[in-house]
């Protein structure tokens, strides 16, 4: 059968509460303390009213078990953030969530995972040799 799209709500970003849209300087602006503790520790200080790491990785389990379920012998293309990503292959990697910053995810990059049971390999990381030659239209403000 031909592939099909499927939207799922819980590939979407962490939810970042009152900072929602905001530029960091802005939400430094908001609350300093808070984006200072988010920052240093955002496992256990989430954005206020923000969506917690755990919370985050809930869902992301519930959609990796619906993708197999749906292809068990097959491929899924999740199409997602940032966050996502790193939440997820630290978890399915043994890293710490604390840690997942130092795995560097840029926008429009490939993450290719194999998994079959409980083995999972990472077969590619942050691919963007895709993106070579294209023309950057200048940089904006980092949205948290």
């Amino acid at each position: 059968s031909r592939p099909r799209a499927i939207a799922d709500a819980d590939l979407r970003e962490s939810a970042m509460g009152i900072w929602e849209g905001m530029t960091a300087t802005e939400a430094a602006a908001y609350d300093a303390e808070a984006l200072a503790l988010w920052r240093a520790d955002a496992v256990h200080h989430p954005p206020p009213g923000g969506e917690t790491l755990d919370a985050v990785l809930a869902r992301l389990l519930r959609a990796l078990a619906r993708s197999r379920e749906r292809a068990p012998d097959g491929c899924v293309l999740w199409v997602t953030h940032g966050g996502v990503i790193g939440v997820l292959v630290s978890h399915l990697l043994g890293i710490d969530l604390a840690r997942r910053g130092q795995l560097r995810r840029d926008n429009a990059a490939i993450t290719e995972l194999e998994i079959a049971g409980e083995q999972v390999v990472l077969l590619r990381f942050n691919e963007t040799t895709h993106l070579r030659g294209l023309k950057a239209e200048g940089e904006r403000s980092q949205i948290l």
